[in-house]
């Protein structure tokens, strides 16, 4: 009986395997329809002039941004966008307003975001970069805010907003 049981078991499941209706998916399935993806790279130059406050010195500095962020985005039409962003440094500079010090922006930041079904929608990016005091002037940190908007064609819209800049 050992033998027996597990081969009669067997034999059944297969029988019942084998019969001769295919099995059909349900009448109410769901179709699926094939979304639309879009791939784009883009690019973005950030040129801006602002006068922001270097705590690291306490003073003024006139400073000139001038950026490039380079983004690939992905687009599955009507339900998503994904974008991978760099932004790379392309000759930023300052001038202490009181001593006169100079400083240069160096560094790249990678970041991404993800919008899930809206478009128009508005997404913040902080880049993080080092600015290097020439001679004695102190290096800080900079912490640059950018609004990015994805906008109903799927062009990025690149906005600044601020910049500080703290001790490193």
């Amino acid at each position: 009986m050992s033998r027996t049981a597990p081969v009669l078991l067997c034999a059944a499941l297969l029988a019942a395997c084998q019969s001769a209706d295919a099995p059909t998916a349900p009448a109410d399935a769901p179709a699926f329809a094939a979304a639309k993806v879009i791939h784009t790279p883009q690019r973005a130059e950030i040129i801006v002039d602002d006068i922001v406050l270097n705590e690291c010195s306490g003073e003024l500095m006139q400073f000139h941004f001038n950026e490039l962020m380079v983004a690939h985005d992905l687009e599955i039409v009507g339900r998503q966008f994904h974008a991978q962003l760099v932004q790379m440094d392309r000759g930023s500079n300052g001038v202490g307003l009181t001593t006169g010090a100079h400083y240069r922006q160096v560094g790249a930041q990678k970041s991404s975001f993800f919008i899930s079904a809206k478009i128009d929608e508005v997404q913040t990016f902080v880049s993080t970069t080092s600015l290097i005091g020439e001679g004695k002037a102190p290096d800080a940190l900079g912490h640059v805010t950018y609004h990015i908007t994805v906008g109903p064609s799927g062009k990025l819209i690149v906005e600044f907003e601020k910049a500080r800049f703290t001790c490193r």
